[in-house]
């Protein structure tokens, strides 16, 4: 008897050192993976800076530049690995931002989308991850995709009137469709139309993109011939060629609503 209950106190012991270490294993192995998974949230990742083919920055409306030299691709992968991540797994966000996208030689892909100071990135096996990020990468990509030129696109800004070479007091009739049908002959309410049009600041675009609808067009005519035409959108078309607005501001709506305020 004294034997049975020496061995089953031994059993008992034994069942207990087996449960304890279980519970503690399982505790350091669970902080482990907790570290671990914190330490992966705080940084995007490490980028690869070798092996690119094709750095692109995305502009709010479908335009890219290319950015070809190895020296401001590396700062921007520089400042893109330096992001810290503030909160993973955030909801998606509505609105604009510049992206990124880049391609390996391997055909690998990274890309990223900057809707102010939130980032969703991706790669070639990875779905999209939504972030909250420590700085607003959005105005960096506008900054450089704005300072990048582009060969053989004349990037400076002018107004319509030096693209086209026209001369606004030649033009005797202004025909409207769209949001807004009208025809404007009167001369003075003419001269009011081309003011506002000359406050317009444009460059040529990286690539031409084909017109797709239109909110609101115009055609400017010297007598019956027509001088030129315009798509109030964004890019903006004037004879058929896209051109970035400088100042975004002054799109459709603002040639609508001078319409519609004013009794022409």
């Amino acid at each position: 008897m004294t034997n049975l209950k020496k061995f089953r106190g031994s059993i008992l012991i034994l069942i207990c050192l087996i449960t304890l270490s279980t519970l503690l294993f399982g505790c350091t192995d669970q902080g482990k993976v907790q570290k671990g998974k914190q330490s992966h949230n705080n940084k995007i990742g490490s980028i690869n800076k070798d092996e690119i083919v094709s750095f692109k920055i995305n502009n709010i409306i479908g335009l890219y530049k290319e950015i070809k030299s190895k020296s401001d691709r590396d700062k921007l992968i520089d400042l893109l690995n330096s992001v810290k991540i503030i909160k993973s797994g955030v909801e998606p966000v509505d609105g604009c931002g510049y992206s990124i996208t880049i391609t390996y030689s391997n055909g690998e892909k990274f890309s990223a989308h900057f809707p102010g100071t939130v980032i969703s990135y991706s790669t070639s096996e990875n779905n999209a991850t939504w972030c909250e990020i420590d700085k607003n990468f959005d105005d960096i990509l506008r900054t450089t995709y704005e300072e990048t030129k582009v060969p053989g696109i004349d990037n400076a800004e002018r107004k319509i009137s030096e693209i086209v070479q026209l001369k606004y007091e030649d033009i005797t009739k202004i025909t409207f469709a769209g949001a807004v049908h009208k025809t404007i002959e009167d001369k003075e309410s003419i001269k009011k139309i081309m003011n506002l049009i000359d406050q317009y600041t444009i460059k040529k675009t990286p690539q031409e993109l084909p017109s797709q609808g239109y909110y609101i067009s115009a055609q400017f005519f010297i007598d019956s011939k027509e001088a030129m035409n315009i798509d109030f959108k964004n890019p903006i078309y004037i004879n058929g060629k896209s051109y970035e607005y400088k100042n975004p501001q002054l799109g459709g709506k603002t040639i609508v609503d001078f319409l519609n305020s004013n009794s022409f």
